[in-house]
């Protein structure tokens, strides 16, 4: 099992760095990211069977530690992804990444954030912006 979990970690250390590239395209970053979730899985199943039979407290231990490894790499890549979706001009899927402050875009008396206005929001004037 060492052989294999030290490949899936040379592959999702390989996936970082082709991430880092900054030639890197959005649907290449897909690519990459797809696939780590792919190795990201399969790794975890190994080291949930390692934990699972390890009686040393060490082996629990390293096993917590490429848990957390892992997980940042992960981060790692989710945050290059936005940077290259950021850098394509490429909007979040999350509704909450579109919305910013309330007091800078306001549509049809609401406010974006989901508070209806009064006279202020956010301490500002309520103001309603032009739709594009």
């Amino acid at each position: 099992m060492d052989k294999t979990l030290q490949d899936l970690t040379r592959q999702l250390l390989a996936l970082s760095k082709s991430a880092a590239d900054e030639k890197v395209l959005p649907q290449e970053m897909q690519i990459i990211q797809q696939k780590a979730f792919e190795v990201q899985e399969a790794m975890m199943q190994l080291l949930d069977k390692e934990e699972a039979s390890a009686n040393d407290v060490r082996a629990i231990q390293n096993v917590f530690q490429i848990r957390e490894d892992v997980w940042d790499i992960m981060n790692n890549l989710a945050i290059r992804e936005a940077e290259v979706k950021a850098k394509f001009g490429i909007k979040g899927e999350s509704p909450k990444a579109e919305h910013k402050c309330c007091c800078h875009h306001h549509h049809d008396e609401e406010c974006c954030c989901e508070h209806h206005h009064k006279k202020e929001c956010c301490k500002k004037e309520k103001k309603t912006c032009r739709k594009k």
